[in-house]
């Protein structure tokens, strides 16, 4: 379903901006769908995403979804051309993220504990880059390629 969302504002005009919260850790090829993105993106056109670092473990049968590490993110970007300034910047640490899947309150912590940042026990990796290819030229290479 997402993807079919991807494939419909690819088809659109080109946007100069996509903020994506969260949602592309659901697509099963992140690839395809960084390169439906820069086709829906304007040259110059500018991608701000964010991913799960950590989840708590979902019933069998559920739909899974991707958790990524900054190096992933980097790779996921970098593995297509035209993507350019990429940023990617890791929130949280060991606390938060222990917090984040047990549910607990942000108000059972003081500013301190929320605050420090920790790459290797990331809550949420944030992406943020500029595409610089052609217009509609994102989804050149065949699903699935690298």
């Amino acid at each position: 379903m997402l993807m079919e969302a991807l494939r419909e504002l690819a088809e659109g005009a080109p946007q100069e901006c996509i903020v994506a919260l969260n949602c592309l850790g659901c697509c099963y090829d992140m690839s395809s769908a960084l390169r439906l993105l820069a086709t829906a993106l304007e040259p110059g056109g500018q991608l701000v995403a964010t991913f799960p670092g950590t989840a708590s473990a979902l019933p069998r049968g559920q739909a899974v979804f991707r958790r990524l590490t900054r190096y992933a993110a980097e790779q996921y970007i970098d593995c297509i051309p035209g993507w350019r300034n990429a940023a990617v910047t890791c929130y949280g640490n060991v606390l938060t993220a222990i917090a984040s899947v047990a549910g607990l309150p942000s108000r059972s912590f003081n500013k301190w504990e929320l605050g420090k940042q920790d790459e290797r026990y990331p809550v949420i990796v944030g992406l943020s880059s500029t595409w610089q290819g052609a217009a509609g030229s994102g989804a050149v290479a065949p699903p699935g390629a690298v």
